[in-house]
């Protein structure tokens, strides 16, 4: 079986017709097994056949063969070949095979394997170097090149790319500046196969201080109200792994002062971190746990820090990140700002078109939350697809009323009664961690189609608290009555009518209909229907008298346009009073038209 292997593994192709021969097999007689040979191997052997080859491969199964032609038996019948054994790897094994000819064709029967050995390519300092190299006490370090028998080699790496033999060496510079890992590669090849090569290398640890890395997002965030978010942060902290170190983390105050800490990494925890894949061990911050109390609320730093304890190198490295603690009260409604809405009322004054909602969002969980919202039916099921936009500075939900689905175009949503619920989506703190929470629901509200139907509201106030002042009085004077009545008399040496002209304001509500009139009632007593009219004071300042829709001794209304208030929604005018029985003004009363918007 170790002779059809070797066959394969040879190259060799079928042999001639007429040229095979049945062959004992050949015996290599020299070198002896584990013979340690330095640069060639002086090979001899003995066989029937009239040629034999001399191989060397790394093992008795490699592809990778280095050999000459046959060659024929000498005067005494001893087979002799050299062969070079650069390239080959300390332990390799040497055969011959017989030929019937002097081609590789021909030959066929293989020996035993013999192992033997020889030197491996080495790079060695001149003089002892510390375990980790200081660019500011070490500049240069020097290497000297063994082993190579004889044959040269090639050294890159982090040097100049050059041809080298034994005995020389190679000056690395070491930059003053550099803080990694510097490798000088030694590579020697065969003469007679390319192919075959032995590479050696030699790492030499740089470090200006211990490597230090803290993965995951630059901020965390630490919420302890028991809702079950943020309860813990986790940091993913990555060590050196080249340099022996001890390593601690503490939390620290935005003036500098240690509030938890330090706390020594297990031996466990630094092993972790020393290993490069998956990005070092999980830091799990509980403040609480710790010290038996939150922290209080406020921005703070994670830190951590590592030293090395090589003899010859003492360093130390801090790194932090941002640490937010938040004591606010865990977020459980969403409060929607109106019981219904109406999507298809584009153009309707005062009514609402989009469902808003406001989460009350801890301001720390706002800077590393994704927000998302999506639509629940009356059932408590999804409706369409989840919907973002919501922004971290400012959350406000709008939904106006539209289906939206990953390629579909998007569609109003039927009448009927909905919820809005949240999703955040929170990053954990280490490395790219991400998880979807839902919650919470708001409370129900309703959507409707169309426009809602009007309807009639008013605002009253007692004439007496909508009064500004009394512009004109005349052989008049006013009195305060009891419950915000004002009372206009005669004076009682007066001859003739008396005036009175008092200016009054009343506000409006900004949900009124713009394109409907407004009707201002005034109630109180008067002795003849005719000695009393309204003006209303024009927001330009002019002055307009309003006819009476509704006039008799108690009551008075005029109608007026939307025009003639105020941007701010007051509404001014004047009450006039000419007569010489006293007249007594109890309230006012403006009408106006909006929207029914109860669900």
């Amino acid at each position: 079986m170790l002779t059809a292997a070797v066959l394969v593994a040879s190259g060799a192709g079928p042999v001639s017709a007429g040229a095979a021969e049945d062959w004992a097999a050949p015996v290599l007689t020299s070198p002896a097994p584990d013979t340690l040979l330095t640069g060639t191997a002086e090979l001899t052997a003995t066989s029937e056949s009239p040629y034999v080859v001399f191989e060397l491969a790394t093992s008795a199964s490699s592809t990778w063969i280095v050999r000459r032609t046959p060659v024929a038996a000498g005067p005494d019948g001893i087979f002799r070949d050299t062969l070079p054994t650069a390239g080959l790897p300390p332990r390799f094994v040497a055969w011959v095979r017989a030929c019937s000819d002097a081609s590789l064709e021909s030959c066929t029967t293989v020996s035993e394997p013999v192992p033997v050995r020889g030197p491996r390519p080495t790079l060695t300092p001149t003089k002892p170097l510390p375990s980790v190299i200081d660019p500011s006490v070490t500049k240069q370090v020097s290497l000297r090149v063994t082993g190579l028998g004889g044959s040269p080699a090639t050294v890159d790496g982090d040097v100049t790319s050059r041809q080298v033999h034994d005995g020389d060496v190679i000056d690395v510079a070491i930059s003053s500046t550099s803080s990694v890992d510097l490798f000088v590669s030694l590579r020697q090849c065969n003469s007679l196969n390319g192919q075959v090569c032995e590479r050696t290398g030699l790492s030499l640890t740089v470090r200006k201080e211990p490597d230090l890395t803290l993965w995951g997002p630059s901020t965390m965030l630490l919420s302890q109200n028991g809702d079950g978010l943020w309860e813990t942060a986790t940091s993913q902290v990555s060590l050196d792994s080249r340099t022996p170190l001890t390593a601690r983390w503490r939390i620290i105050s935005a003036a500098g002062a240690t509030v938890a800490g330090p706390y020594e990494f297990s031996a466990d925890q630094i092993r972790e971190a020393r290993n490069p894949a998956p990005w070092g061990t999980r830091i799990l911050i509980d403040p609480k746990e710790r010290l038996g109390r939150p922290l209080p609320a406020g921005e703070y730093r994670f830190e951590v820090e590592t030293t090395a304890t090589a003899p010859d190198f003492k360093k130390s490295t801090r790194k932090s990140e941002t640490l937010f603690i938040s004591n606010a009260a865990p977020m459980t409604r969403l409060t929607p700002k109106t019981s219904v809405f109406y999507p298809q009322a584009v153009a309707a004054t005062g009514v609402p078109r989009v469902m808003e909602l406001s989460p009350r969002i801890d301001s720390y969980e706002a800077r590393m939350t994704g927000f998302r919202y999506r639509v629940l039916t009356a059932d408590g099921k999804p409706l369409g697809d989840p919907i973002g936009g919501i922004g971290w500075d400012q959350p406000v939900i709008a939904w106006d009323g539209a289906i939206r689905r990953e390629g579909r175009p998007a569609t109003t949503a039927p009448e009927g009664t909905y919820r809005i619920e949240l999703i955040r989506t929170i990053r954990t703190g280490a490395g790219v961690d991400e998880s979807d929470v839902y919650g919470p629901v708001s409370a129900p509200f309703t959507l409707r189609r169309g426009y809602p139907d009007s309807v009639t509201r008013s605002v009253a106030a007692s004439a007496r608290s909508s009064w500004q002042r009394t512009a004109v009085k005349q052989n008049a004077r006013v009195q305060r009555g009891k419950h915000g009545v004002l009372r206009f008399r005669r004076k009682a040496a007066g001859k003739g009518a008396a005036r009175v002209t008092s200016v009054h304001s009343v506000r409006i509500p900004r949900d009124r209909l713009k394109d409907r009139r407004m009707r201002i009632r005034l109630h109180g007593a008067w002795d003849n229907p005719g000695d009393v009219k309204i003006a209303v004071i024009a927001p330009w300042g002019e002055t307009l008298q309003r006819r009476a829709l509704t006039r008799n001794r108690r009551h008075l209304e005029v109608a007026v346009p939307e025009r003639w208030v105020r941007a701010d929604g007051r509404l001014r005018f004047a009450v006039q009073w000419k007569g010489t029985k006293p007249a007594r003004l109890d309230r006012v009363v403006v009408r106006y038209r909006r929207y029914d918007l109860t669900s």
